[in-house]
Protein backbone atom coordinates (compact mmCIF):
# COMPACT_ATOMS: atom_id res chain seq x y z
CA UNK A 1 0.00 0.00 0.00
CA UNK A 2 1.36 3.28 -0.88
CA UNK A 3 1.44 6.32 2.03
CA UNK A 4 -0.62 9.44 0.56
CA UNK A 5 1.63 12.51 0.37
CA UNK A 6 0.97 15.72 2.00
CA UNK A 7 0.31 18.67 -0.20
CA UNK A 8 3.20 20.43 1.68
CA UNK A 9 5.80 17.84 0.71
CA UNK A 10 4.73 17.70 -2.89
CA UNK A 11 5.19 21.45 -2.82
CA UNK A 12 8.21 21.16 -1.25
CA UNK A 13 9.51 18.47 -3.82
CA UNK A 14 8.40 20.53 -6.49
CA UNK A 15 10.44 23.90 -5.38
CA UNK A 16 13.53 22.04 -4.63
CA UNK A 17 13.64 20.55 -8.34
CA UNK A 18 13.04 23.75 -9.42
CA UNK A 19 15.73 25.52 -7.77
CA UNK A 20 18.57 22.40 -8.28
CA UNK A 21 17.16 22.58 -12.29
CA UNK A 22 18.30 26.06 -12.60
CA UNK A 23 14.63 27.28 -13.79
CA UNK A 24 14.50 29.79 -10.42
CA UNK A 25 17.34 31.07 -10.64
CA UNK A 26 16.82 32.05 -14.72
CA UNK A 27 13.25 33.46 -13.36
CA UNK A 28 14.85 35.30 -10.42
CA UNK A 29 17.47 37.05 -12.08
CA UNK A 30 15.20 38.25 -15.18
CA UNK A 31 12.83 39.44 -12.28
CA UNK A 32 16.14 41.76 -10.84
CA UNK A 33 16.67 42.90 -14.35
CA UNK A 34 13.27 44.12 -14.22
CA UNK A 35 13.59 45.61 -11.07
CA UNK A 36 16.56 47.10 -11.41
CA UNK A 37 15.75 48.56 -15.20
CA UNK A 38 15.72 52.35 -13.78
CA UNK A 39 18.79 52.04 -11.28
CA UNK A 40 16.68 51.81 -8.24
CA UNK A 41 18.95 48.71 -6.57
CA UNK A 42 21.76 50.92 -7.23
CA UNK A 43 20.28 53.76 -5.63
CA UNK A 44 19.27 52.21 -2.90
CA UNK A 45 22.26 50.39 -2.13
CA UNK A 46 24.29 53.91 -1.62
CA UNK A 47 21.14 55.13 0.89
CA UNK A 48 21.68 52.14 2.71
CA UNK A 49 25.04 52.51 2.84
CA UNK A 50 25.05 56.29 4.22
CA UNK A 51 22.73 54.97 6.55
CA UNK A 52 24.96 52.53 8.42
CA UNK A 53 27.90 54.49 8.28
CA UNK A 54 25.96 57.43 10.12
CA UNK A 55 24.73 54.58 12.28
CA UNK A 56 28.42 52.91 12.97
CA UNK A 57 29.82 56.92 13.33
CA UNK A 58 27.01 57.53 16.16
CA UNK A 59 26.71 54.88 18.26
CA UNK A 60 29.01 54.75 21.55
CA UNK A 61 31.96 52.60 21.16
CA UNK A 62 30.65 50.17 24.46
CA UNK A 63 28.21 49.00 21.85
CA UNK A 64 28.64 45.35 21.23
CA UNK A 65 29.24 44.13 17.57
CA UNK A 66 26.29 42.11 18.00
CA UNK A 67 23.73 44.83 19.35
CA UNK A 68 25.59 46.56 16.35
CA UNK A 69 24.04 43.98 13.96
CA UNK A 70 20.98 43.99 15.25
CA UNK A 71 20.22 47.11 15.06
CA UNK A 72 21.82 47.14 11.62
CA UNK A 73 19.34 44.36 10.62
CA UNK A 74 16.27 45.89 12.74
CA UNK A 75 16.84 49.51 10.59
CA UNK A 76 16.93 47.50 7.46
CA UNK A 77 13.96 45.82 7.67
CA UNK A 78 11.79 48.52 8.63
CA UNK A 79 12.94 51.00 6.42
CA UNK A 80 14.42 49.07 2.97
CA UNK A 81 12.47 45.69 3.15
CA UNK A 82 8.97 47.74 2.40
CA UNK A 83 9.98 50.03 -0.12
CA UNK A 84 11.95 46.70 -1.73
CA UNK A 85 8.61 44.35 -1.47
CA UNK A 86 6.61 47.92 -2.70
CA UNK A 87 8.92 48.11 -5.81
CA UNK A 88 9.06 44.47 -6.49
CA UNK A 89 5.12 43.98 -6.54
CA UNK A 90 4.37 46.84 -8.92
CA UNK A 91 7.46 45.94 -11.02
CA UNK A 92 7.07 42.10 -11.83
CA UNK A 93 4.06 41.37 -12.89
CA UNK A 94 2.61 37.96 -10.97
CA UNK A 95 1.25 36.55 -14.22
CA UNK A 96 4.69 36.70 -16.19
CA UNK A 97 5.90 35.16 -13.21
CA UNK A 98 3.78 32.15 -13.50
CA UNK A 99 4.11 31.48 -16.42
CA UNK A 100 7.55 31.40 -16.19
CA UNK A 101 7.52 28.84 -13.82
CA UNK A 102 4.04 26.85 -14.45
CA UNK A 103 5.34 24.02 -17.27
CA UNK A 104 8.29 23.74 -15.44
CA UNK A 105 5.75 22.80 -12.34
CA UNK A 106 3.51 21.34 -14.60
CA UNK A 107 5.99 18.48 -15.58
CA UNK A 108 6.46 17.71 -11.92
CA UNK A 109 3.39 16.79 -10.60
CA UNK A 110 2.07 13.43 -11.06
CA UNK A 111 -0.85 13.61 -12.58
CA UNK A 112 -3.70 10.94 -11.00
CA UNK A 113 -6.38 9.13 -12.41
CA UNK A 114 -9.60 9.97 -11.09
Amino acid sequence: MTSVRKVSEIKLDIERSVKREGTFDAVRKQAFAIVNSDGFLDELQKRVAVDIRSMVRCNPERLSKEDLRSMIRHHLRTKYVPEITEKVNSSVDREWLKSQLAENVKAKVPIFPL
